[in-house]
């Protein structure tokens, strides 16, 4: 083997072995706190990955991605810690939290809001993107984003 094809094979591997992870890692962006926060996302990407409101504050995400539909899934502790209401209809109930509906592909016309103001805190919670119909609960992968509340 040439010098060359050893290089290209190793990079080769390198890749191979970067492509399967399910959860995308980004550097943490974060805004000045304000009372609405529109949170956008890719197919790779969160952007404020670090969503900052005031207390009363609202925040909705809006879908830039080419190839996946998105959801956002908050855990039960969140939900019930973060929402002085009730999330539903446009938030399901799940065994582990609450997800939102599909926000399909399409941009600031396709995207979804907190049903009421969040609490005073910080919550975690996650962009699970997938590709068809059926697919909501099985994420092709998943962004991991934070609201802070002051």
């Amino acid at each position: 083997m040439t010098r060359t094809a050893i290089i290209l094979l190793s990079l080769g591997l390198c890749a191979l072995a970067c492509a399967g992870a399910p959860t995308s890692d980004q550097q943490p962006t974060k805004n000045k706190a304000r009372r609405h926060v529109m949170v956008q996302f890719t197919d790779m990407s969160l952007h404020p990955s670090i969503a900052q409101l005031v207390e009363g504050g609202t925040l909705s995400w809006v879908n830039y991605a080419s190839m996946h539909q998105g959801s956002v899934v908050f855990s039960d502790e969140v939900a019930s810690t973060a929402f002085a209401c009730d999330l539903r209809p446009t938030w399901i109930k799940t065994g582990t939290g609450y997800q939102s509906i599909p926000i399909t592909m399409g941009g600031a016309s396709n995207d979804i809001e907190t049903p009421c103001a969040l609490r005073s805190g910080e919550y975690d919670y996650e962009i699970w993107l997938f590709r068809g119909p059926g697919m909501i609960d099985n994420p092709d992968s998943r962004i991991p984003g934070k609201i802070v509340v002051k």
